[in-house]
């Protein structure tokens, strides 16, 4: 079930499976680390399990509710948001992180657009942090505001949670093909650099 769903939480879907996680976790935490080199943390509301590298498939990624891949722009606001949030407000409003969004956005020289197709990516990557547990829609929803920009909500956002949203430490990432590849890529790319 971590495989499929690594980070699994008590209200979440399989919710039901997080205390069997606990009751097992020193198991659980020698097997995913023994042999795929992968992190298991189990928290109080919450299990997460750190995949690196690729999947066997080669695929990976957030999806939309209806199944369909995250395009690059929905993966841009999914980023920019978590810097919003990061930034440590316990709620906001979605104007506000809107507003936040665009600012934070043309600072790294990115131009946000206004029209339904960027409505429509933003609340795809706040539906999917809404459905990981990181935030939760207290007042109103952001499925409307997709497609009126007036409308609003109130989020929260569970800080603990957004800690281990994201699998891979960005900080020592060096490149995009190390945060691709995981160690055995980041390994090397390091010797092909000390090499040439």
């Amino acid at each position: 079930m971590l495989l499929r769903r690594p980070l699994l939480r008590a209200e979440g879907p399989d919710g039901e499976a997080l205390s069997a996680v606990r009751r097992y976790t020193d198991r659980l935490q020698t097997l995913f680390a023994g042999y795929l080199g992968y992190r298991l943390v189990v928290e109080p509301g919450f299990a997460r399990l750190y995949k690196t590298g690729r999947s066997p498939d080669g695929v990976r990624g957030a999806h939309k509710p209806n199944g369909a891949p995250f395009t690059p722009r929905t993966y841009a606001y999914l980023a920019l948001v978590l810097a919003v949030l990061t930034g440590g407000q316990g709620q906001l409003l979605l104007s506000s992180l809107v507003a936040e969004l665009r600012t934070l956005g043309a600072e790294a020289g990115l131009e946000l657009g206004s029209g339904i197709v960027d409505r429509r990516a933003l609340a795809a990557a706040l539906r999917h942090l809404i459905d990981s547990g990181v935030l939760t829609e207290t007042d109103g929803s952001v499925s409307p505001w997709a497609e009126d920009a007036d409308r609003e909500a109130l989020l929260t956002v569970d800080a603990e949670l957004l800690g281990h949203f994201v699998a891979a430490p960005l900080g020592r990432v060096q490149s995009p093909e190390e945060l691709a590849g995981g160690p055995a890529a980041a390994s090397a790319e390091r010797v092909q650099a000390g090499a040439g």
